[in-house]
C-alpha cells in the first residue's frame, strides 16, 4: 500500500486596470494505505499552476479498485476580487484542508494588487493573500507546515509575485502591471517494505535471486527499477501526467529522476512537482 499526499496547483493573480486581485492557493488531500499492486502502473495528475483568469489545476493519485486522492487547485480572477482557494470540500481523501483566499484589492485607482493566498498544509488550511495599501501590493499569504506561500501582489505599475510550491496562489498586478502565475502542485507516495518478504524474493530484482539487499540509496540515484540490468531507469520530462510503476517484488525503490525523494531504508518517497516530473 501507499500513504498518498496531493496538493492542488495555486490559482493566477488578476491583470489590468481595476483588477488586481491575487490567485487563490491549492487545497490538501491525504489518504494512507491505499492499496495498490507491485509491478502495476498507475497514474497521477499534479496540477499545473494557474495564469491570470485561469484556475490552478487539481493533482490526483488513483490506486486499486479506483481509490482516488484528490486535492483542488485555487482560482484565478479577472476583478479586484481575489480568487477562492482550492476547496477541500471539493477533494477527496480522509484529511482535507482548503488553501488559502487570494486577497482583495480596495477600491480606488492607481492602487496595488492583493497578495496571492498559500496553499494549504498538512495539518490547517492555508494563509490569505492581504489586500493592498493603497499604490502598496499585499503580501501573500502566511504557509503552513508543509505549504507553499501565496505570492505579494504588485505595486502600482508593477507586476506581482509567483506563488511558491506547493500550490500557492500568484499576486494580483499593481494597476498597468501583470497578474502572476500560481506554483504547481505536488503528488508525495511513502510507502514501506516488508523486509521478510523482501529477503524471501531476492536481491531487487536482480537475476541471482540473491537473499542479500542491494543498496537502496543506490537504487534511487540510478533510476534502476529493478531491472537487472538497470536498463529502464527513468528520464525527465515536462508533462504533468505521469505514470509511476511500483517496483516489482524484491526491488528496493521506485525509479525516478531529478526531483524525487530519496529513497529511505526499506521504504521511501516518491515526490513528483510540476516540473520535474517522470514520464
Amino acid at each position: 500500500s501507499v500513504d498518498v499526499e496531493c496538493w492542488g496547483a495555486g490559482g493566477g493573480g488578476a491583470t489590468a486596470v481595476n483588477a488586481e486581485g491575487g490567485g487563490g492557493g491549492g487545497g490538501y488531500s491525504k489518504t494512507t494505505a491505499i492499496a495498490v499492486t507491485p509491478g502495476n502502473s498507475y497514474t497521477l495528475t499534479v496540477g499545473a499552476g494557474g495564469t491570470t483568469g485561469v484556475a490552478g489545476g487539481d493533482s490526483t493519485f488513483v490506486g486499486n479498485a479506483a481509490a482516488t486522492v484528490l486535492a483542488k487547485g485555487g482560482g484565478s480572477t479577472t476583478s479586484r476580487l481575489g480568487g477562492t482557494g482550492g476547496a477541500a470540500a471539493s477533494g477527496t481523501g480522509t484529511t482535507k484542508f482548503s488553501g488559502g483566499d487570494g486577497g482583495t484589492a480596495a477600491a480606488g485607482a492607481p492602487i496595488g494588487g492583493g497578495g496571492g493566498g498559500s496553499s494549504a498544509g498538512t495539518g490547517a488550511n492555508g494563509g490569505a493573500g492581504a489586500a493592498n495599501s493603497g499604490t502598496t501590493g499585499g503580501a501573500g499569504g502566511t504557509p503552513p507546515a508543509g505549504a507553499g506561500g501565496g505570492g505579494a501582489g504588485g505595486n502600482t505599475l508593477l507586476n506581482g509575485v509567483a506563488g511558491s510550491a506547493p500550490g500557492g496562489g500568484g499576486g494580483g498586478g499593481g494597476d498597468l502591471g501583470a497578474g502572476a502565475n500560481g506554483a504547481a502542485g505536488q503528488v508525495i507516495l511513502t510507502y514501506t517494505y516488508d523486509a521478510a518478504s523482501l529477503a524471501a524474493t531476492g536481491n531487487a530484482g536482480a537475476a541471482s535471486g540473491s537473499a542479500a539487499l542491494s543498496s537502496i540509496l543506490s537504487l534511487a540515484a540510478t533510476g534502476n527499477d529493478g531491472a537487472a540490468t538497470g536498463s529502464a531507469a527513468l528520464s525527465l520530462g515536462s508533462a504533468p501526467v505521469i505514470r509511476v510503476n511500483l517496483p516489482k517484488a524484491g526491488a528496493a525503490g521506485f525509479g525516478g529522476g531529478a526531483g524525487y525523494g530519496v529513497a529511505e531504508t526499506l521504504g521511501g518517497r516518491h515526490i513528483a512537482r510540476g516540473s520535474d516530473v517522470v514520464m
